[in-house]
């Protein structure tokens, strides 16, 4: 019998973070799921480490994270596709959660996003802006969301473009306005997961946030992406 949620993990070189997100993902309430990790060749051990969670890893031989969870959304066995960050954790309620809000007629959603960090700014930031942010987008259909968490119907997702493969900045934005057109979007504020701040405290909180927000008006005024290699992985 096919489970109900599959849960797609990207990963390169993630053996300090797939643990615990996978630890996340088996203490889950709601236990009907799969877990499909799409590695891009690491050679840290992380495939060996999502192997022993019982994963289906596939090998991805194309660059880039929407590539990648495009390809684990095509394999996926499940009704809904869970996407997850391999360093980011999900609150032990969140699938269950996550189908009460589907159970609503939400063909799609996203959790609240807190950081794993003790810095007060980051913290506050997200309170204050990014997660209201989150919700209006549901609202105003202006597509933002986090792609470190989010949930879709298999079958909506398949029917539109999925995630944008020719860019690591804001690739979700073009698949959240095109499944409002199937139905709900909703911004599932009892779900929670929790991400790593890496990128923040590597770039540096002002430059990271300018960086997203030059790519979100080029986006919405230009209709122009920024390159995969225009956002590096950090590890």
């Amino acid at each position: 019998m096919a489970p109900f949620f599959s849960i797609i993990i990207p990963t390169y070189q993630e053996k300090d973070y797939i643990r615990a997100t996978l630890d996340s993902v088996k203490r889950q309430n709601f236990t009907d799921y799969e877990i499909i990790v799409c590695d891009f060749g690491s050679t840290d051990g992380t495939v060996q480490i999502a192997k022993e969670y019982g994963a289906n890893v596939l090998n991805v031989k194309s660059r880039g994270s929407g590539f990648a969870r495009n390809l684990g959304a095509v394999a996926a066995k499940g009704r809904f596709l869970v996407f997850l960050d391999a360093d980011t954790t999900m609150w032990p309620d969140c699938l269950e959660v996550f189908k009460v809000a589907i159970d609503s007629s939400n063909v799609a959603g996203f959790p609240s996003v807190e950081w794993a960090t003790d810095t007060t700014l980051y913290n506050i930031f997200r309170k204050v802006f990014l997660n209201p942010l989150y919700f209006l987008s549901t609202i105003i259909n202006i597509g933002v969301g986090p792609s470190c968490c989010s949930f879709y119907n298999k079958q909506v997702f398949l029917e539109t473009h999925g995630f944008d493969e020719t860019t690591e900045i804001l690739s979700n934005i073009d698949l959240n306005r095109e499944v409002r057109r199937h139905g709900r979007l909703d911004f599932v504020v009892r779900a929670k997961c929790f991400t790593s701040d890496r990128r923040i405290k590597s770039e540096g909180f002002i430059s990271y946030y300018l960086t997203i927000v030059y790519a979100f008006f080029m986006k919405k005024l230009k209709n122009k992406t920024m390159p995969l290699d225009f956002f590096q992985p950090v590890r």
